[in-house]
């Protein structure tokens, strides 16, 4: 076997595994799945890849099968809208927005003080 077939088939077994990772965390923590089902459908789509290469006769079958359910993944993941609506802590809950009459009004910027560690922190919001 050639040097270029053996770096192609590197590069692909690393580009599978990429997508296959980023495949199953969407499933993991996109709202697209009821919560409770994240995790089985995040693990069987991972196995279903990982058997898929181990146990079907032709590779390239697989990876064509793998590639056409990783586009349509991407295609789900940007039909999740966007939302503002989520439980967020107080400390980071005031959305910035500006205003704009005769003078542009920003209100809600975040300037945080830090303390020890990066969790900690006094919140500050102003208006510019």
């Amino acid at each position: 076997m050639s040097t270029v077939k053996i770096a192609g088939r590197i590069l692909a077994g690393i580009a599978v595994t990429a997508m296959t990772i980023w495949g199953a965390g969407m499933l993991y923590f996109s709202p697209l799945v009821p919560e409770p089902w994240r995790s089985l459908a995040a693990g069987a789509y991972a196995s279903i890849t990982l058997l898929a290469f181990l146990f079907l006769p032709r590779r390239r079958r697989a990876l064509l099968g793998s590639a056409c359910a990783f586009a349509l993944l991407v295609v789900l993941f940007f039909r999740i809208p966007a939302s503002n609506d989520r439980d967020w802590q107080p400390e980071v809950s005031v959305a910035p927005h500006t205003t704009t009459a005769e003078l542009m009004v920003k209100r809600g910027p975040r300037n945080s003080q830090a303390r020890s560690s990066l969790a900690s922190f006094s919140p500050s919001f102003f208006t510019a």
